[in-house]
């Protein structure tokens, strides 16, 4: 499951800033138990939410969303449906997602990581 992944790279992170996850928690402003269930896989965050992770653990929010393999896969077929950015452009943008967000305002309050694993599940254009 998608949401396993992204909770997976949030655990890691937090893990190698030496950081608790009721730093973190206090950092983001998000509750303890949410927080857990985000990390376990069993949540289905905003990307808003996953955005205010990101900045406490200093890195993207594309960062998040990498894969075991090492690439972004599903993020890059969420970003190449909703917007015409090439793969040379997305690769140019630390995090493209955030570049998405600026062509879709409310993209980061309406979007989860449900929204983007269905993507797989879709040919592209």
């Amino acid at each position: 499951m998608f949401g396993q992944i992204v909770g997976k790279n949030i655990s890691k992170r937090r893990k190698g800033k030496n950081m608790s996850i009721l730093n973190l928690a206090l950092e983001t402003g998000l509750d303890l138990a949410n927080l857990s269930r985000i990390e376990c896989g069993k949540a289905n965050p905003t990307l808003q939410k996953l955005r205010k992770i990101s900045r406490a653990l200093g890195c993207t929010l594309y960062d998040l969303f990498e894969e075991p393999d090492g690439s972004h896969a599903t993020a890059d077929r969420f970003i190449m449906r909703r917007m015409s950015l090439s793969p040379l452009l997305q690769k140019a943008f630390p995090d493209p997602l955030l570049v998405l967000s600026l062509y879709d305002t409310d993209l980061l309050d309406k979007h989860t990581v449900k929204d983007i694993a269905a993507e797989n599940d879709k040919p592209l254009p």
